[in-house]
């Protein structure tokens, strides 16, 4: 499934979704997701919906993973998680265009792994 599908998958998500209260991903995110993807020189490994309301971008490296959260808020998350340690990086981004710039840069720099 390409991740435009992925996300109209996302876009038919219902509140409480996981069960556990979640938001479903807004109208605004999943266009802002879009617009996302279609600035990226590399596309994510996975997309999934957030439990804290919007979509996850994950993208998978040898020793870390890096997450990006488009949240329902109109804020973005920038996560980096250490395969063998805790979280070891959050970046908040209130500009989309700023954090694609970012992630573009890091996703030249690193050697990507096969998608889990």
């Amino acid at each position: 499934m390409d991740d435009y599908s992925k996300i109209e998958v996302l876009s038919k998500l219902q509140d409480n979704w996981d069960g556990d209260d979640a938001p479903a991903p807004t109208k605004e995110a999943l266009q802002r997701t879009r617009t996302f993807l279609d600035g990226l020189k590399r596309q994510p490994d996975d997309i999934d919906a957030d439990a804290l309301g919007g979509v996850a971008l994950w993208f998978y490296f040898d020793d870390h993973e890096i997450m990006i959260g488009i949240y329902n808020e109109a804020i973005s998350v920038l996560c980096f998680y250490e395969h063998k340690g805790p979280l070891s990086k959050v970046n908040s981004f209130a500009d989309d265009s700023k954090m694609l710039m970012y992630i573009n840069c890091i996703s030249m720099l690193q050697t990507p792994i096969i998608s889990k």
